[in-house]
């Protein structure tokens, strides 16, 4: 009598291991790329995918409260963390003056508390350190061209961004290096 489901064991045959059977593919879902690298099989997801409310929350329906909270705590950290590359890259950009002209080496940033939801830093009080200046200049943000408006439009879209992310102190300076790449706070005016 086989006490065990599945064919019986027969003394002295030796059997070859069946193949496994293939792994479900999962139903083509827009959006999902499946692939497979040196680490282990990955999954992509287009950010086309997050964009349907209804597909996501279909997706995460089961989940817990906590388990929410998570996957949303990684993805604004990760959003959070990509402000200063942006904001250093558009600050690099902006401040590239043509060969031989005077370097622009950091730029400052003060606070302005005139908003209803606490601090920020002020897009309107800028100013650069050049290289070969004691005292920092003020950026001239009127009579932009078209190109120049759309790149002040990012600015103060990435300072707001990044005033949330790290809520400064009223009377805070911002100073970022644009060797180094560092960011700097301080209460006080830096010195080039």
């Amino acid at each position: 009598m086989n006490l065990y489901p599945g064919p019986s064991i027969d003394v002295g045959v030796t059997r070859t291991p069946q193949p496994a059977p293939a792994a479900p593919q999962p139903a083509a879902v827009q959006g999902l790329v499946f692939g497979s690298s040196a680490t282990g099989p990955t999954v992509r997801l287009d950010a086309d995918f997050f964009a349907d409310r209804e597909r996501v929350l279909a997706l995460t329906a089961r989940w817990s409260r906590d388990e929410l909270y998570a996957l949303g705590n990684v993805l604004v950290g990760e959003g959070d963390r990509r402000i200063e590359g942006e904001l250093l890259e558009l600050l690099r950009d902006e401040h590239a003056g043509p060969p031989g002209s005077p370097r622009v080496t950091h730029v400052e940033f003060v606070t302005d508390n005139d908003y209803p939801e606490g601090v920020y830093w002020h897009d309107r009080a800028i100013y650069v350190h050049v290289s070969g200046h004691v005292e920092p200049h003020r950026v001239d943000y009127d009579d932009l061209t078209q190109e120049q408006a759309v790149q002040y439009r990012k600015l103060r879209d990435l300072l707001a961004d990044y005033s949330r992310a790290d809520r400064p102190s009223h009377g805070d300076h911002l100073v970022v290096d644009l060797g180094t790449g560092e960011f700097e706070r301080s209460g006080k005016w830096a010195r080039a």
